[in-house]
């Protein structure tokens, strides 16, 4: 164990280290607020940063601006002192955070805070995906993350310390590793050593290749090198542009297209997806903001369950939704059905509507919604899934399931968007059930900007 106790010092011990010199040049180029939000509003790597002045007294957030608030608890003598500590967030104990400070040089009553989380260690150390540890604890000044956590040899924890910040760290090494150790050094157990070395390297080719991936999503987000693509919505009784769904894109120059089946879910389960939505905000925003939009139109963004879970990421939502109303376009959030589980689900879409954000229940009719949530909430969309109109062909027009929820749609009060439509048949059928809209290769493929606002314009 001394031997991966002394690797992840060694990354944490370089991740502190990068922090502090990114907090020192800040300082040294006088960076200001406006500067602060456009160079960290996408990065990935942190949770927030902080520029502090207390003899004004002035804070800026890099996630939400100039902030009104009181320094004094935190700065008694004014004093921006350098250095690392634990603090929990509100009294909520899942929000406690490594923040790590820095006084200006000659002026120590500005400086800089980062503040990085618990998940953004887990990603930057891997710890969680490492096979050898069962936990890994960081501490310090007895303060511990996670919190509620101890170090402890009795445990059976390797506690090893940096020479370099004053934090110890308490690793717990899985029984699994502890087994492979063991028989590895059993010659008798040649045969079993072999296969637990196989499944170990085919792990280890496993995990190496997705890391990978994720550092070239991280890279390719913020090099802005992401892009959206539209695909029309267009109303089925004239064919008319209701508006677009906006796509999201990843070109690799040597790998080519990368699914949005695979980076997708990477980012959702290494925590990156809140910084691609914001991405595909902001570029939606960059896309449009120039376009002479005439009559009006809906643009639907995919919303993942973790950018409804922060309340300063629903009021950057709400800011777009502003903005984009001033050029005549109206922001539909398109959330799946599992996002209606959670009573927090279901009262961010109340906070949503009243900031007039239209809300669509996307890929309906595939996830595990209860009718009862239905009936309790109240949205605008109802997306019935590509699965229940390829049945239009498939079973000759007889449909119950999608006749029961086209009729569902209609009892509550709600317009019905036909995903997926790839025929005349299929189209012409929509219609008869008295499907509102319609999207689908039948009536146009995703397009890129330029080919999005031309068709605005032929439509208008």
């Amino acid at each position: 164990m001394h031997n991966i106790a002394y690797e992840y010092v060694q990354k944490l011990d370089k991740l502190i280290s990068n922090i502090h010199q990114t907090n020192q040049s800040l300082l040294l180029s006088n960076v200001q607020c406006d500067e602060l939000h456009d160079q960290f509003l996408f990065n990935s790597t942190i949770r927030e940063v902080f520029l502090i002045k207390t003899e004004v007294p002035f804070v800026c957030s890099s996630k939400r601006g100039v902030l009104n608030k009181d320094l004094s608890q935190y700065y008694p003598s004014g004093i921006v002192r350098s250095g690392e500590h634990l603090r929990t967030l509100n009294a909520d104990h899942t929000t406690r955070t490594l923040i790590i400070r820095d006084g200006q040089l000659g002026n120590p009553h500005h400086g800089i805070s980062t503040v990085i989380n618990e998940q953004f260690l887990e990603n930057s150390l891997g710890y969680t995906q490492d096979t050898r540890l069962k936990s890994l604890i960081l501490s310090y000044d007895g303060a511990t993350l996670p919190e509620r956590t101890r170090l402890d040899k009795k445990d059976g924890q390797y506690i090893a310390g940096s020479r370099k910040y004053p934090y110890m760290l308490g690793l717990t090494p899985a029984k699994a590793f502890i087994s492979n150790q063991t028989i590895l050094y059993l010659y008798s157990a040649a045969l079993l050593s072999l296969i637990v070395s196989s499944a170990y390297l085919f792990l280890h080719h496993w995990l190496v290749k997705r890391l990978s991936l994720l550092d070239e999503l991280k890279k390719a987000l913020k090099r802005r090198e992401l892009f959206l693509v539209y695909q029309p919505i267009v109303v089925s009784q004239s064919n008319q542009i209701s508006g677009f769904e906006a796509l999201l894109r990843w070109y690799k120059p040597k790998a080519g297209f990368i699914s949005p089946e695979h980076f997708i879910d990477l980012a959702e389960k290494s925590g990156l997806i809140v910084d691609i939505t914001e991405y595909v905000l902001y570029r939606a925003w960059q896309d449009w903001s120039n376009k002479k939009v005439v009559q009006p139109l809906h643009l639907s963004i995919n919303i993942p369950p973790s950018y409804l879970e922060d309340p300063s990421t629903i009021t950057q939502l709400k800011r777009y939704a502003d903005r984009f109303k001033t050029i005549n376009i109206q922001l539909v959030v398109e959330i799946t059905e599992r996002q209606l589980l959670k009573s927090s689900g279901q009262a961010v879409l109340n906070e949503l509507r009243q900031a007039n954000i239209h809300i669509a229940i996307d890929d309906f009719g595939i996830g595990s919604t209860a009718l009862s949530i239905l009936q309790n909430i109240e949205f605008d969309y109802l997306k019935i899934d590509k699965c229940f109109i390829d049945s239009i062909e498939v079973e000759d027009g007889h449909t119950p399931v999608l006749n029961s929820i086209v009729d569902l749609g209609h009892r509550l009060s709600v317009q019905l968007v036909a995903e997926g439509v790839e025929s005349q048949t299929q189209a012409d059928y929509l219609h008869e059930l008295k499907v509102g809209y319609q999207q689908g290769f039948w009536h146009a493929k995703p397009m890129d900007i330029l080919a999005a606002s031309k068709l605005v314009a032929q439509n208008g």
